[in-house]
């Protein structure tokens, strides 16, 4: 960059060299990390939804290898039309519309709506509604930021893992390993969906990013980038063996990036352990009881004087605490030089170890309390400080004391006391039906419960009824453990999956509610996208994008709905579905059952400006209007008959604004939160809001 620098100054062109000059300094100020790559490769999406019109952008479908776009130049009649490759001067040609989707980059202006595919109710009406969504996910996310701006609290997303094996698209085709702008794309493609997704968080919000090692290191530092203020934190979960074919050594892991956005954000303790599959034990009334003795390594006595005093023993019974180092000085008996006080000796009338006993470190030397004498003197009263014959003929005595959090058990009724010693201290016992509060989660997770095989694949076979429709499916059970980390203490959580894929976070998110009756709800986003191998099958039936034996052997159609209508009823196209979920989650919880919950399953829709503007698109529009007021019961839609109409549960629409009194009486004795007044008259909806 300095070379460059010093190249513009030798432009003679002083406007020139100024111009130059901003740039690299906006270059420099952007570019912290030095991640490099070239972030305004187009993107398009195609919309087999909208009709081919004069001037519209075109793409051949039959020929999804040759991405060339073309505009419209004349309409010849319902069946034909003449277009020119775009950008160029080729001479015009003709082509049938039946091959033609109208095609968009995402710098251009798109309507979205939603059309409604079907709704399973399983759970209670004003339980929130799950969301799933069918739609390219940057269209999908600008239309989530009119609804949910704020409100996320965990996103947690797996995309593509750019492995260069036709596993994604950019701009509708597959990206593999001999694209030189492989990462590029990559990159780029991520960044405009996590720019898109930061606004949605709550201020205390948490994403969770899982990855592996193709681009991992670049997308780290890419968060960094857009998250310059969050606590970025990595995790290796550890998925089985034989999950990918071996390069040099066998893959075993992948990584979950966490990035959580506040000061308040934080992670919660599980009840099992994510290190292994080792059980969290009871603890035993031995392992209560800790040595008072400071293990910190900032515990010196310079630095904590008021920590460092003797305890008084007398007839093998303590009966208080000594002077500390701290009033000792105030006294002037000792200096507050640090080299003084970090190897004082005590003085010869409290050097008797059978009388006095003083924190000292296995050498000898004076060390801290982990409590003050304040403290000691009260947690003395209650039986909470032990006196033990020490092995060490020099040291005499070992003093042990209970720790905050045992305390806490105590008060809680988790340890009952059951007596007390003849030296006065608390004999204690855990309550029958106890269970351990847990520990804080491991930076690596090995837990059979997370093996993609078995708990992925295989899990996601018997839910489908049959085997091969999705590659590579998460553990069910490694993102429950993800999304518990950060939502397990808030069960009212709103959870976003941009990447869903099959739809296992939302499997997951129910059944984190099955464990805590909770009301978690989520939204996720998949496409209907083809894989390499069918989209190639289907091309030599000449079967292409846009027609309906296409689109039923996508993603969304063929593996997300059912695989979801499968959790939520128990019931396959097979029937009832074998099996119980791990008993480590939910005991005694068969697929059979299913889940007490609601979901809803939409396609996001490309609407037409003028048919907007002629007042025709309500019905597309109505779902996020239901969603915004929290997604309970059914959305509101148009019939042209009723002028208003109000849910149970959520809002209220006024279609026709000459009902306004009669629709206000109803609103005000109704329990709604949300309103909305449609109309295409200002002055109208001013007056009668």
């Amino acid at each position: 960059m300095a070379k460059i620098e010093t190249l513009i100054n030798e432009v003679a062109d002083p406007d020139l060299r100024d111009r130059l000059a901003r740039e690299v300094k906006e270059l420099k100020d952007t570019k912290r990390f030095g991640l490099v790559f070239e972030e305004h490769i187009p993107e398009t999406v195609s919309l087999h939804g909208l009709p081919i019109r004069l001037g519209a952008i075109v793409q051949n479908r039959t020929t999804p290898d040759n991405l060339t776009e073309y505009r419209i130049t004349e309409i010849i009649d319902d069946d034909m039309v003449k277009m020119v490759a775009r950008g160029t001067e080729e001479p015009e040609f003709y082509a049938e519309k039946k091959d033609l989707l109208v095609v968009k980059r995402f710098y251009e202006p798109i309507f979205p709506g939603f059309i409604h595919n079907k709704t399973i109710n399983n759970g209670p009406i004003d339980k929130p509604t799950h969301i799933v969504i069918n739609a390219e996910n940057y269209h999908a996310l600008e239309a989530l930021n009119y609804i949910y701006k704020g409100k996320i609290d965990c996103v947690y997303i797996d995309p593509p893992y750019n492995t260069g094996d036709k596993s994604w698209k950019y701009n509708n085709k597959f990206v593999d390993s001999d694209d030189k702008y492989r990462h590029s794309k990559w990159l780029s493609h991520i960044e405009k969906r996590l720019l898109l997704c930061k606004p949605l968080l709550k201020p205390n919000g948490v994403i969770i990013i899982t990855i592996d090692e193709h681009e991992v290191h670049h997308l780290g530092v890419l968060v960094r980038q857009i998250f310059p203020n969050a606590d970025h934190q990595m995790v290796t979960i550890v998925m089985g063996p034989g999950t990918t074919s071996p390069q040099r050594m066998r893959r075993v892991e992948e990584y979950a990036l966490y990035i959580y956005l506040g000061d308040q954000s934080s992670t919660v303790e599980l009840p099992y352990n994510l290190l292994s599959d080792k059980k969290i034990e009871q603890k035993r009334e031995t392992k209560l009881w800790t040595s008072l003795v400071g293990g910190s390594g900032q515990s010196q006595p310079s630095q904590r004087p008021n920590m460092v005093y003797p305890i008084i023993i007398e007839n093998q019974h303590i009966i208080g605490a000594g002077q500390t180092l701290k009033a000792r000085i105030k006294s002037g008996e000792i200096s507050d030089n640090s080299d003084n006080l970090n190897s004082f000796t005590p003085p010869p009338h409290e050097e008797d170890a059978s009388s006095f006993v003083w924190p000292t470190k296995k050498d000898g030397s004076i060390w801290t309390w982990a409590i003050g004498p304040e403290t000691f003197s009260q947690y003395l009263t209650k039986g909470y400080i032990k006196l033990i014959k020490s092995k060490n003929e020099e040291r005499k005595w070992q003093i042990q004391y209970l720790k905050k959090g045992t305390i806490q058990e105590i008060d809680n009724k988790d340890l009952q006391v059951i007596g007390y010693s003849p030296d006065g201290t608390v004999k204690l016992s855990y309550r029958h039906n106890y269970e351990p509060k847990g520990m804080m989660p491991s930076t690596v997770w090995n837990r059979s419960s997370h093996k993609a095989p078995e708990y992925g694949t295989k899990l996601l076979s018997q839910f489908l009824g049959e085997r091969d429709r999705f590659d590579y499916p998460k553990s069910l059970y490694a993102v429950a453990d993800a999304l518990s980390t950060v939502t397990r203490n808030n069960p009212k959580a709103l959870i976003l999956d941009f990447y869903a894929g099959s739809g296992t976070t939302l499997h997951a998110t129910a059944l984190l509610n099955a464990i805590d009756k909770g009301h978690r709800q989520s939204i996720i986003i998949t496409n209907n996208e083809v894989t390499s191998k069918a989209a190639k099958n289907l091309s030599a039936q000449e079967i292409y994008k846009g027609d309906k034996r296409y689109e039923k052997k996508g993603i969304f159609m063929s593996v997300t709905i059912p695989r979801l209508e499968a959790a939520i009823t128990g019931v396959n196209k097979k029937g009832k579905i074998n099996g119980k979920y791990h008993k480590e989650y939910i005991k005694d919880h068969k697929y059979s059952e299913g889940f007490p919950e609601n979901v809803a399953f939409c396609t996001l829709d490309y609407l037409e400006s003028d048919l907007i503007e002629l007042g025709y698109s309500f019905n597309q529009i109505s779902p996020l209007l239901w969603m915004r007021a929290g997604s309970k019961g059914s959305p509101i839609y148009w019939d042209d008959k009723s002028p208003y109409s109000i849910t149970d549960h959520s809002y209220g629409v006024l279609f026709d604004a000459r009902y306004i009194n009669e629709f206000s009486k109803e609103v005000e004795l109704s329990n709604i939160s949300h309103v909305w007044i449609v109309n295409n008259s200002y002055s109208v909806f001013m007056e009668a809001k």
